[in-house]
């Protein structure tokens, strides 16, 4: 057995295995021999069959999974004996062996390699720490949200007054028929007045540029994931579907158990304590990630790292293939040099985890999945119920690889938040959430222009 590593353009590496028949025989013969034991084979007893005959009929197909199985495993080991990163998935190539006739076999990975980087943090770096502010009005929208997601819907037959409403656009140059749905009262991407009279009996015909302010905006509304379907003014039919009227629940004891039903929460006034409490968590670990991403905005600033784009588009088209709500080619090559950078900066995230020996356990999952509910440590050790509850939720985590690193990425991001307020200069400052959006809002708007 021999391995080797080559170093190539772009972060691209390959390692290359060397397998001589000392390497995979033993546990060939012994699969070979497992297989007669479950095959009928004409004229011999289950397991009677002799070697000979059983390689004549399943030698290429049992010696070609042991062989790149054990190549794989070598492959994961040498990884992780050298400390080497990697992203996606290795590009395996058995170099045309011929399993019936070969008896040494040469494997080769092809791999994005991360680079080890020594990187810390800069105690000079200025950080920001958001405090954020919890307003009134800010309180009172979440609440009216909560009042709305419990509202009795009821049917009305015209879009006028409506608080939800389904609509068909129709098309006739080119054929095109577009469902959406509404809130009549706050939408701002059309011309609502042009449609006040729809009913479900009355259709209305009118210009496309009498519900669009102009074309663009409209293939942009209409199809944001296609090219430009229309080109020009057109004559459209907008038929109404269904519209609903919300009838908002009082804000009582009713409400309080369908929106929080371990809390029993008695009066509106520990109504609102429970939900700023709620508010204040979620936004002390928005700021936590922000710190981080502050941070890795820093990395990448000072640390170019290549990788080539064609192979990890083909590799993120290849994982949403077949998945019901995957990505389409033209999100994902929308979005490319987004999902390049998110690797990047898990990759510093990851590299300071290793220089710190940040690690990830099983109490860290259990109170990730625990948060999620809002259940505290106290909760969970005295309700079986809660305990049960949380370790079911963290039955299907494990089962889901995508959640399961998404939520090891969360936790990881949280202590290094915290490394950060200990490391480097901290800067508070004190903003209500709507304001802070505003900011992540011009900051990527800069940088969209920068481009």
């Amino acid at each position: 057995m021999k391995i080797e590593k080559t170093q190539k353009e772009n972060n691209l590496s390959d390692v290359t295995i060397n397998l001589e028949p000392e390497d995979y025989k033993d546990e060939y013969i012994k699969k070979i021999k497992q297989l007669g034991q479950s095959t009928n084979i004409p004229g011999f007893r289950p397991g009677k069959a002799p070697i000979s005959l059983l390689e004549k009929r399943y030698k290429a197909s049992v010696l070609s999974e042991e062989v790149l199985q054990k190549a794989y495993k070598l492959f994961e080991d040498f990884l992780k004996e050298n400390s080497i990163s990697y992203v996606g998935e290795p590009i395996i190539n058995p170099n045309n062996a011929d399993f019936e006739k070969d008896t040494n076999f040469t494997i080769n990975f092809q791999f994005i390699e991360l680079p080890n980087l020594d990187i810390d943090f800069p105690e000079d770096l200025e950080i920001t720490k958001y405090n954020f502010i919890i307003t009134d009005e800010q309180l009172n929208r979440v609440i009216e949200n909560m009042r709305k997601e419990f509202a009795e819907m009821k049917d009305t037959n015209a879009l006028d007054g409506a608080d939800f409403a389904f609509i068909n656009i129709e098309l006739d140059d080119p054929e095109v028929k577009k469902f959406i749905n509404i809130e009549p009262n706050k939408e701002t991407n059309l011309k609502i007045d042009a449609i006040k009279d729809l009913t479900n009996e009355n259709p209305l015909e009118i210009n496309l540029l009498d519900l669009f302010n102009s074309v663009e905006e409209a293939n942009n509304y209409l199809f944001p994931n296609d090219p430009q379907i229309v080109d020009g003014d057109k004559k459209i039919k907008v038929s109404l579907l269904m519209a609903f009227n919300n009838k908002l629940p009082e804000l009582n004891k009713e409400l309080f158990d369908k929106v929080f039903p371990n809390k029993n929460i008695q009066s509106e006034e520990e109504f609102r304590s429970v939900i700023t409490e709620l508010l204040a968590k979620n936004y002390y670990d928005a700021s936590l990630t922000n710190m981080v991403d502050q941070l890795t905005d820093y990395f990448l600033s000072q640390y170019s790292i290549d990788l080539p784009k064609d192979i990890l588009f083909n590799q993120i088209v290849k994982a949403n293939k077949d998945k019901k709500d995957g990505l389409s080619e033209e999100q994902i090559t929308a979005n490319l040099d987004s999902f390049i950078e998110n690797i990047k900066r898990e990759h510093f995230t990851n590299l300071l985890a290793k220089k710190y020996d940040i690690k990830v356990d099983m109490d860290d999952y259990e109170d990730h999945v625990a948060s999620m509910y809002n259940f505290t440590h106290e909760e969970l050790e005295s309700d079986e119920s809660k305990h049960e509850m949380v370790h079911h939720a963290l039955e299907h985590l494990f089962e889901d690889q995508r959640s399961f690193e998404e939520a090891r990425v969360n936790i990881l991001a949280k202590k290094i938040a915290n490394l950060i307020l200990d490391k480097c200069k901290i800067v508070e400052k004190d903003i209500t959430y709507d304001d802070f959006l505003k900011l992540k809002e011009n900051k990527e708007t800069e940088e969209t222009n920068e481009q």
